[in-house]
């Protein structure tokens, strides 16, 4: 069976790697929840959890809203993260 991540993540994924030795939040799935949304939608990930996080608000779920805000940000820094350096 082929992988639904692209070749360059395997198995696991790069995203998996930088999320397990660089991100850390209390609550340990939200860095999870954050990783598998990095490899299910890639280059649109952050795009669409704000998508997700207007959605919680506008239905006025609170806690939905602030553990997408959370999600968000965990996923912005694995995206800083996994950016090759400058130089």
């Amino acid at each position: 069976m082929r992988s639904a991540l692209p070749s360059s993540l395997g198995p696991r994924g790069a995203v998996a790697r930088v999320h397990e030795t660089e991100h850390r939040d209390p609550d340990p799935g939200v860095s999870r929840s954050a990783t598998i949304w990095l490899e299910l939608k890639g280059g649109n990930a952050l795009a669409e959890a704000g998508h997700m996080l207007a959605e919680t608000r506008r239905r006025g779920d609170a806690r939905a809203t602030e553990t997408w805000r959370r999600i968000i940000a965990a996923i912005e820094e694995i995206q800083r993260r996994m950016r090759p350096p400058e130089r």
